[in-house]
C-alpha cells in the first residue's frame, strides 16, 4: 500500500483510473474513507464503469469538479477534505490543474499546509506527458505501459519508478478483466494440495508409469485420433474423479455426444479465445482450479493458443503448468505439435501413423514406464 503521495502517470487507456479504482476499493475496504475527484466525469458514470469491474464505491466521498476553474480548485478541496475527513484523496486527474506555474504553485500549498499535516493520502493521475514536476514532488511514481503483440495481446505493465516507504525499481504485469478489476498476475496463487495420481484403469497407464502425474502431453498430427483418445482417457477417470475437459476446437455436445458411448458424463467447458482476452483467459484458468478443484484437467487441442496468442502462449502455459503443480491437479493436453512445451511438462506421448497403423508411443516419462509402445485398435485400446 503506498503512502504519502502518489502520481500515476501513463497514456490514455493505460489504466491510470482503473489502479486509482482498485487502490480506492481497498481503503473502503479496510473502512476508510475516500473522497474522490473526478475532472471529466459524474458519479453516474463513475459507478457504472467501476461496478463493470468488480469495485463498489458507492460509499466514496464523490466530488465532479468538471467545471471547476483551475484558480479555484485547491481552495474548495481543502474545503471538502475539511468537510469530508477522507484517509484517501484520488484527483483524476491533475493534469489540467497544474499546467501553468500558478496551478503548481496552488498543488504545493495544499499538499504541504493542508493534506500531508493531516495524515491524508493523495493519489493523482497524470498523463504521460504532463508537467515533470508533479513527479520531482510526489513520494510514489508508478508509471503504467500498455503494448500489444503483433497478435494484437495486450501487454500492461506497472512500473514503480520512486517509493519513499517501500522498495522502487520493479515492473509487474496486470491486465484489466471485467467483474475482477485491475488484476496482477503475480497475485495468482492457486490453493495448495498434494499431487492427485489419475489411473484411468486403461492400458495407456502404463506408458506413464502406472498413473498420470503432472502434465502430460499426447500431440500427433490431425486425424490421428487425439480427441477421441482424450475423451476416452476423461470417461474412464471419470469413474474415479473429478475431470473437467476443455475443448478448444469442438462444442461441448460433441464432447459428450462422444462421452455417451461409455457411460460417462462429466464437465465439458468449450475455450473460445481471441488477442484481447489473454488475462482473462489466465485468470478464469485459476478461478477454475479454485472453484472447481477438479483432479483432471483435459485441454484438447491446446494449440490454438499458440495461434491466437502467439509466443505469449509460450509463457502463458509455464505460467498455467506452475499453478497445476501447486494445486496438485493432474493435466492431459493434446496438441499438433508441442511448440518446445515438451521440455516444460512431465510426460510427453505421440501419436503417429506406422504403417497404417496408429502407434502410441513414450516420448518423454519422468517415471519409470512399464512399456514403450502400443498399437492402438480402433477402439483406441493399447494391443
Amino acid at each position: 500500500m503506498f503512502r504519502g503521495f502518489t502520481v500515476i502517470v501513463g497514456d490514455p487507456g493505460t489504466g491510470k483510473t482503473t489502479l486509482s479504482m482498485r487502490m480506492a476499493h481497498e481503503r473502503l475496504t479496510s473502512g476508510e474513507r475516500v473522497l474522490w475527484v473526478s475532472l471529466y466525469e459524474g458519479r453516474d458514470l463513475f459507478l457504472e464503469e467501476a461496478s463493470k469491474l468488480g469495485y463498489r464505491l458507492e460509499r466514496v466521498d464523490f466530488w465532479e469538479a468538471v467545471l471547476v476553474e483551475p484558480e479555484t480548485f485547491w481552495g474548495r478541496l481543502i474545503d471538502t477534505v475539511a468537510e469530508t475527513k477522507p484517509g484517501l484523496v484520488v484527483i483524476d486527474s491533475v493534469t489540467p490543474l497544474v499546467e501553468r506555474a500558478e496551478g503548481r504553485s496552488l498543488l504545493l500549498n495544499a499538499l504541504y499546509r493542508t493534506l500531508r499535516p493531516a495524515g491524508i493520502d493523495v493519489v493523482m493521475t497524470l498523463e504521460r506527458d504532463g508537467p515533470s514536476f508533479v513527479e520531482y514532488i510526489a513520494d510514489n511514481v508508478i508509471r503504467l505501459f500498455l503494448e500489444r503483440t503483433e497478435e494484437g495481446v495486450p501487454e500492461r505493465r506497472m512500473c514503480v519508478d520512486k517509493a519513499r516507504t517501500l522498495p522502487g525499481g520493479y515492473c509487474r504485469q496486470f491486465d484489466i478483466i471485467p467483474g475482477a478489476g485491475l488484476l496482477f498476475f503475480d497475485e495468482l496463487k492457486p490453493t495448495p494440495r498434494p499431487p492427485v495420481e489419475v489411473n484411468t484403469g486403461t492400458p495407456l497407464d502404463e506408458l506413464v508409469g502406472g498413473a498420470f502425474l503432472g502434465t502430460t502431453l499426447i500431440y500427433g498430427p490431425a486425424g490421428v485420433g487425439k480427441t477421441r483418445l482424450a475423451v476416452k482417457i476423461a470417461s474412464f477417470a471419470s469413474r474415479k474423479y473429478k475431470v473437467i475437459y476443455r475443448t478448444f476446437a469442438e462444442e461441448a455436445w460433441q464432447i459428450k455426444e462422444r462421452a455417451k458411448a461409455y457411460g460417462a458424463d462429466f464437465d465439458v467447458m468449450p475455450v473460445r479465445i481471441k488477442p484481447p482476452t489473454y488475462g482473462t483467459h489466465i485468470y478464469e484458468f485459476y478461478r477454475l482450479l479454485e472453484e472447481e478443484r477438479p483432479d483432471l484437467i483435459i485441454s484438447d487441442g491446446f494449440d490454438v493458443e499458440f495461434k491466437v496468442y502467439g509466443e505469449k502462449a509460450f509463457e502463458m502455459n509455464l505460467r498455467l503448468f506452475s499453478a497445476l503443480k501447486e494445486a496438485g491437479v493432474a493435466l492431459i493436453g493434446t496438441m499438433a505439435k508441442t511448440h518446445t512445451l515438451s521440455n516444460y511438462v512431465d510426460n510427453v506421448l505421440r501419436i503417429r501413423k506406422v504403417n497404417g497403423q496408429r502407434r502410441i508411443e513414450v516420448v518423454k516419462s519422468f517415471r519409470r514406464p512399464i512399456r514403450l509402445s502400443c498399437a492402438l485398435t480402433e477402439d483406441l485400446d493399447c494391443s
